[in-house]
């Protein structure tokens, strides 16, 4: 019986890196050649440093900044210390983060600790081998473990001391010999940090709670984030063809909230608050986002409750016989008739998500110049005072410039708050999100001549922040100079 030639992993990896077959390509003997060498692949080459690792405080509170920051990231699992960072007490998931309350400053981060409690790899070393790890991850079914050095210096037992962390996937790219980037990380290379320009990650920390109308602050930034996903991954007018993620989430900044507040005695003697009501036009749509409201449809008006994440209007937005160049190009903001063949009356409190096809095209618009400016590598545009041009706020201020001309200046206190403020709004977004988030200060736009309308379903005497004084001007101007009648 013939007896077969034997090799060791280093002739084996020699004799596959110097073959020459049409069998076998390139690609193929580079996997083949990291999985020869996993087993002499130590820990160490392996890991991420612990000062690398994006990690949260034990006793840190749930908040709705940190809450964005674990989004923000793109990390699926984050280690807990508690301390110092090299003493490690769990891991927590970053869908962890989306039932606990974080208005209430309650909840601590060790507070999901320990009610998930996920289990993960506490006793790997630097110097193990990385095929050992491979299987033992298989084995105890771990995503991700801590790699921990021994203090021997103590006459006590040793002590443990977090060095870095490795992952499945850490040990996944040594077999395959390259770095597995999917459209939502944030890095390409966890340890050298290098950022990925094809990451579609969206950027949450516009959601951050600021001193806004009563309103909009209601609506938690956990709610904002399930909206915007809801939004961009469920109906179409809101998927990146139409509007990209960064100018969504600044969309879904301003104020466009409505609250309702049910009232069981004017229902009693028949006085109802209709959100859409059958056969009246309307130029908006709408996303229930709390509560809960009575639907009545067909000739028998048959009654059903919906709740939260229903949505109605999506053709007052959109014609799908609409070319997006048509969206884009066209200089008309027409009123698109959304004439409802159902009623929806408030039988709650409910807070809505209000988008008129105005606000929309303004986002349309905004994300073609974003992409082309993208597109062309272009510096972002500055104004005349060398502050740079929010797309969304240029955009929004066109489309209500035409929305008032076409009202003949007939503009009630309501119409006219709820344009200011949802610029106001967009604007200090955006001065904010470049200064890092810092704390703007709040001041009432229009406070003397632009209350809110008694009809109105939320009267707020709290203050809006401001545009800066030459937009205030600016917009103090076109909402509040009558247009002239045309000529006979």
């Amino acid at each position: 019986e013939e007896v077969g030639a034997r090799y060791t992993r280093d002739q084996m990896s020699a004799l596959l890196k110097h073959t020459s077959t049409t069998d076998i390509e390139d690609r193929e003997k580079i996997i083949m050649t990291g999985v020869l060498n996993l087993k002499a692949k130590k820990i160490r080459d392996v890991m991420t440093n612990l000062e690398d690792v994006f990690m949260l405080e034990a006793n840190r509170i749930v908040d709705d900044e940190l809450v964005l920051n674990v989004y923000g990231f793109g990390y699926s699992r984050i280690p807990v210390y508690e301390g110092e960072k090299n003493n490690i007490v769990g891991l927590v998931y970053a869908r962890d983060f989306a039932l606990p309350d974080t208005e209430s400053g309650k909840f601590t981060v060790r507070h999901i600790v320990n009610f998930c409690k996920h289990r993960y790899g506490t006793s790997i070393t630097p110097d193990d081998s990385s095929y050992d790890v491979f299987n033992l991850f298989k084995k105890e079914q771990y995503h991700l473990g801590i790699v921990v050095e021994y203090d021997n210096t103590s006459e006590k037992d040793p002590r443990a001391r977090a060095v870095g962390i490795v992952t499945f996937e850490d040990i996944i790219e040594e077999m395959i010999q390259e770095e597995i980037v999917d459209e939502t990380d944030v890095f390409t290379d966890n340890r050298r940090k290098v950022r990925n320009v094809l990451s579609q990650a969206p950027d949450f920390s516009v959601f951050i709670r600021q001193n806004t109308t009563e309103v909009i602050s209601k609506i938690s930034a956990q709610m904002k984030v399930a909206v915007f996903q809801f939004l961009s991954t469920s109906i179409e007018p809101f998927k990146e063809k139409f509007i990209s993620s960064t100018i969504l989430s600044r969309l879904l900044n301003i104020d466009l909230y409505k609250e309702y507040e049910y009232d069981e005695d004017d229902s009693k003697v028949g006085k109802t608050t209709y959100i859409y009501e059958y056969d009246k036009p309307v130029d908006y749509f709408v996303l229930i986002i709390n509560g809960n409201a009575e639907l009545e449809t067909g000739k028998e008006k048959i009654v059903s409750e919906i709740g939260s994440f229903y949505y109605f209007g999506v053709s007052a937005l959109y014609n799908p016989d609409e070319k997006l160049d048509d969206l884009i190009r066209s200089k008309s903001n027409r009123f698109r008739p959304f004439i409802p063949d159902f009623s929806l009356r408030v039988s709650e409190d409910v807070q809505i998500l209000r988008i008129r096809r105005v606000h929309w095209l303004a986002a349309v618009r905004a994300t073609y110049f974003e992409k082309k400016q993208t597109a062309s590598g272009d510096a972002p545009m500055v104004n005349s005072n060398g502050e740079r041009i929010d797309l969304l706020i240029q955009e929004l201020e066109k489309v209500n410039r035409v929305d008032s001309s076409n009202t003949n200046g007939c503009l009630t206190g309501d119409m006219m708050h709820e344009r200011t403020s949802s610029l106001a709004l967009a604007s200090d977004g955006a001065i904010e999100h470049e200064k890092l988030l810092a704390q703007n200060q709040a001041s009432s736009i229009l406070s003397n001549s632009n209350k809110i309308s008694p009809d109105s379903p939320i009267n707020s005497d709290r203050n809006t922040p401001t545009l800066k004084e030459n937009q205030r001007d600016k917009l103090f101007r076109s909402f509040t100079t009558p247009t002239p009648p045309p000529s006979p």
